[in-house]
């Protein structure tokens, strides 16, 4: 028999259960924010043949009601309140615990971002064929693998502004530094070739 123990407490033995969530068009922020209010840990937004799914992630161990009772419940409520359903829950598949530190790895890999940008881990080996600048950035909480859609945006951008300097053999080179309140304060240039 399991030793009770407090709420939020966990083993590295307890398994974790993905929930897929069908979320109606229009409803994706509201429901990411049910989702973690009704104690889920983390979640995966995809798009399935035109649809949004939204995986919701909680560990076994969570004390009753379960995430997954109280996403139940929030949606039912929600339902009740406008009217109309935003989502429903497709299904509940267990996934055993396993070492994530390291397995998280195992599917990064390069993302190429226009015609001469490039984002990898440093234990991602890239064959450079086209002579694209490379970024290398060991992806963490705070920063991630470069394939996120704000990012590649944004590092699409830096080549479109760039495009000159880039295609006569130069690169260049942006460095902020940032306050403690994390406004940029000062940018420096620097070409090389």
């Amino acid at each position: 028999m399991k030793k009770p123990r407090e709420h939020g407490t966990f083993t590295e033995s307890d398994n974790w259960y993905a929930v897929s969530v069908l979320c109606e068009p229009g409803f994706e922020d509201s429901m990411s924010a049910v989702v973690f209010e009704s104690g889920f840990s983390g979640l995966e937004e995809r798009i399935e043949s035109g649809k949004v799914i939204l995986k919701a992630y909680y560990q076994a161990s969570s004390l009753p009601p379960t995430p997954l009772e109280n996403l139940e419940k929030a949606i039912h409520d929600l339902s009740q309140a406008i009217m109309k359903t935003p989502s429903k829950v497709l299904s509940v598949e267990e996934i055993p615990n396993e070492n994530w530190e390291t397995t998280w790895r195992a599917g990064l890999g390069a993302v190429e971002v226009g015609s001469c940008l490039i984002v990898r881990p440093s234990w991602v080996t890239y064959h450079n064929r086209d002579d694209r600048i490379e970024i290398i950035i060991d992806p963490r909480m705070a920063f991630g693998t470069g394939s996120h859609a704000t990012t590649y945006l944004c590092l699409e951008f830096l080549e479109h502004i760039n495009q000159g300097a880039l295609c006569h053999g130069y690169r260049l080179r942006l460095r902020y530094s940032f306050n403690r309140s994390g406004k940029a304060w000062r940018r420096t240039c620097i070409r090389f070739r």
